[in-house]
């Protein structure tokens, strides 16, 4: 059984709440100023590793959803179910449009 891969965000969901509850308990500790600086720093320190750390293992799935996303957003809709254009092209985004495509067409002949 080949699973696509996706990321395990609840991974990152548990990592965000045990960095919440340390926060908690730095603040309730009964620390000096220069402890609580240290302590903060350490903090951010292993916010920024633990992320890292997340990103890391999770590379390959993330690439292959965003990969999957641009397929799903290029592929073609030839029979115009999506809906995307519901408002008709204006005078002016017509002209565009042709000033455009007459202008791509004079580049590709040279």
């Amino acid at each position: 059984m080949n699973r696509p891969k996706r990321p395990k965000r609840w991974q990152l969901d548990l990592f965000i709440f045990l960095m919440i509850v340390l926060m908690i308990l730095l603040m309730q500790a009964d620390l000096s100023s220069s402890s609580e600086t240290f302590a903060e720093i350490a903090w951010c320190v292993l916010t920024l590793v633990g992320m890292g750390m997340w990103v890391r293992d999770n590379w390959a799935a993330l690439e292959h959803e965003e990969q999957q996303r641009r397929r799903r957003r290029r592929a073609p809709d030839w029979d115009g179910a999506s809906g995307s254009r519901t408002i008709p092209l204006t005078p002016t985004q017509r002209r565009f449009l042709a000033a455009t495509q007459a202008h791509t067409h004079t580049e590709d002949a040279e």
